[in-house]
């Protein structure tokens, strides 16, 4: 570990932005808009025992990934929890879910778990409707990304500084890619997987391995500084892939990204924040930010505010065709000693229309 600062988190929450990869274009700035209209009255899908840290949607029900207990269901529409996945690492610590710890196909989730730190923990599928989950392999350190296609499941190994894959029916594991620098985050569109890293840079590379390229160079890491359990959110579409830039020196803006596909190119600056969760539909981009779910045109344009909150936003967001759904909770990570949280906060599912 190098002497200095340690930074823990498992979304990227500090201030940043756009390093020596170029110039945001500023003519489609979501900061040139401002912020326009008030937020949209928000309501509880159903409250939780535990902290929801990544949700999904799947058909007409809300997926939740909880910090121990497993991956539950619920209607969008709300009603009763269902249990579908059990904790596959055992009782905590290694128990213990993270951001982005689960992606899905047709038939089945792929998830991952880690106690944070450098530690291992399973690289798992189970049914979509529950059941019992199968260990495909062990994550030698801190699991910062996962996806899938129909032949493999990747993840990112952030303590190993690589990108591994293996068979959806299990098999030896594939390194893509080593010798990164605190890798987190991981998405896959059109057969190429993309990736963001503690210095802020966003990063390619094959699916089937090949060279890693650098499609926007971040801003660095401030002298002595190393980043732990570091999982920023990333998102693509057909054309696109949508990231944020926070960070860890504090001295420039956070600023949230679109950047082509392929071999990228000019890097949009979408709007100045530093995002917790990104969704994407065909005209918006949604994050989840400080105190508040926003919103801003693919295109460019005015930030709007989609709903406010009191309460720590823990996971999401995610949206259907009417909606958003975001996760709270009064307390960030398990804490068997902390005071009861304050009158009337709670682990809870969240629902607010796109549009006030």
């Amino acid at each position: 570990m190098v002497a200095g600062m340690v930074v823990g988190c498992g979304g990227a929450t500090t201030a940043g932005g756009l390093g020596g990869g170029g110039s945001p274009d500023a003519a489609t700035s979501g900061d040139d808009g401002g912020v326009t209209g008030p937020a949209a009255p928000a309501g509880v899908v159903t409250t939780l025992d535990d902290q929801p840290v990544a949700l999904a949607l799947i058909g007409k029900n809300v997926y939740v990934a909880l910090f121990i207990d497993g991956i539950v269901s619920v209607p969008t529409t709300g009603g009763s929890v269902t249990p579908l996945v059990s904790s596959v690492g055992g009782s905590a610590p290694l128990g213990v879910y993270f951001q982005n710890p689960f992606v899905f196909d047709r038939t089945n989730l792929y998830f991952s778990e880690s106690s944070g730190g450098y530690t291992s923990g399973p690289v798992a599928i189970a049914p979509v409707g529950g059941g019992t989950p199968t260990v495909l392999t062990s994550s030698l350190g801190f699991t910062a990304g996962i996806a899938t296609d129909s032949t493999s499941v990747y993840w990112v190994d952030q303590d190993q500084n690589t990108i591994n894959s293996i068979p959806v029916g299990g098999g030896s594991i594939t390194v893509l890619a080593s010798g990164l620098k605190t890798p987190g985050g991981l998405a896959l569109q059109n057969g190429t997987l993309y990736l963001t890293d503690a210095a802020g840079d966003l990063l390619s590379v094959p699916a089937s391995g090949g060279s890693v390229t650098t499609l926007l160079t971040g801003p660095g890491l401030p002298p002595n500084t190393e980043v732990a359990d570091y999982s920023p959110p990333i998102a693509t579409d057909e054309n696109n892939v949508y990231f944020s830039v926070c960070p860890f020196d504090g001295t420039t803006s956070p600023t949230l990204y679109r950047v082509p596909l392929g071999n990228g190119g000019p890097p949009v600056a979408l709007a100045s924040s530093c995002a917790t969760g990104i969704a994407v539909d065909q005209d918006d981009v949604y994050w989840a930010a400080t105190g508040a779910i926003d919103a801003v045109p693919i295109a460019g344009g005015p930030t709007r505010v989609v709903a406010t909150s009191t309460q720590l936003i823990s996971g999401g967001p995610v949206v259907d065709d009417e909606n958003v759904y975001w996760g709270i909770t009064p307390q960030e990570g398990s804490c068997g000693l902390c005071p009861p949280p304050p009158t009337g906060q709670v682990n809870a599912v969240m629902r607010a229309p796109k549009s006030p």
